[in-house]
């Protein structure tokens, strides 16, 4: 089915990202200047085409959002999170070895969906839908803007071939231990380390070992509440259905131990009481100092 992108942000009209600046967005060989710094709700709409190619229904809506840093370049590092997420929702609905899946990975799925997706209401389905299946020129698109990289002369095709073979293999090991726990991790370390001396390309394995790390340390203070923690106060604002919400305020502090950052946070709601205001709410919280983005932070 045929892929639509839409931009669709509150009280400004609806913009098409077309496919191929879509595609260009990852690779970072497009940039969307007008979003620099910023959170975007994208829609990704599957339409079904009639025997002309024409569109003459909805196959599919879903919402996502797109982070982009100060130059309006794609966010990867959020984007690749939210791509290993599908690819592991797809995974789980084909046959397993296991008949189980454990709760906490359930859990931590449904933690990643929240971060990075979003459902449209029934209004803006219908906005989203007329433009579908509208003209194609009847939405302006997207001002976008190309990066111009200079290729190097002495890099041939099968090395270029070969660097994304890597790249891909690379993102396959994400999506396999993205959502490992701490037990699953330690075992993999281990199990990695036990075969060390027997398996291929030891330095790789080397990197595995190191690049979950970061993981593991991550689940060590959630469970035991170590290191530095942060207290965020957000006051969001909801749409009139009161099913979407975004950040339009937002206050933290880092302390020490976790203990400090939870009496922080209760003592910033106080403090930031006066800010609450009808179609508003708070959301509060305490989040390790390791899993905290201060750019994700700013509304």
């Amino acid at each position: 089915m045929p892929l639509n992108y839409f931009i669709i942000e509150l009280d400004t009209p609806l913009l098409r990202i077309p496919q191929k600046v879509m595609h260009e967005l990852p690779a970072h060989s497009a940039a969307l200047p007008d979003y620099a710094g910023k959170q975007v709700r994208v829609v990704e709409v599957r339409t079904i085409d009639d025997a002309q190619g024409v569109p003459e229904q909805i196959g599919n809506i879903s919402g996502f959002y797109l982070n982009f840093d100060e130059t309006g370049l794609l966010r990867k590092d959020l984007y690749d999170e939210w791509i290993r997420s599908r690819f592991y929702r797809l995974s789980i609905g084909f046959p397993r070895d296991e008949k189980i899946v454990h709760f906490e990975d359930w859990a931590k799925q449904r933690d990643v969906e929240l971060k990075h997706e979003w459902k449209p209401t029934q209004q803006e389905i219908s906005t989203i839908t007329d433009a579908a299946l509208g003209h194609p020129k009847a939405i302006k698109n997207v001002k976008s803007t190309k990066i111009k990289r200079t290729p190097d002369p002495d890099v041939s095709y099968d090395t270029r071939s070969a660097f994304e073979d890597i790249r891909e293999a690379i993102s396959k090991i994400g999506s396999a231990t993205c959502q490992l726990g701490e037990a699953e991790l330690l075992g993999l370390h281990q199990m990695i380390e036990q075969r060390l001396e027997k398996i291929e390309h030891r330095e790789i394995w080397h990197g595995v070992i190191a690049d979950n790390l970061d993981t593991l340390k991550l689940l060590e203070a959630k469970r035991t509440g170590s290191g530095e923690w942060v207290a965020v106060v957000e006051i969001m604002k909801w749409d009139e259905t009161e099913t979407e919400a975004r950040s339009i305020k937002c206050w933290h502090e880092t302390h020490p131990t976790r203990e400090a950052a939870l009496e922080a946070a209760r003592r910033l709601t106080k403090e930031h009481a006066s800010h609450l205001v009808a179609s508003t709410s708070f959301e509060a919280r305490i989040v390790s100092a390791l899993d905290w983005s201060e750019d994700l932070s700013a509304p």
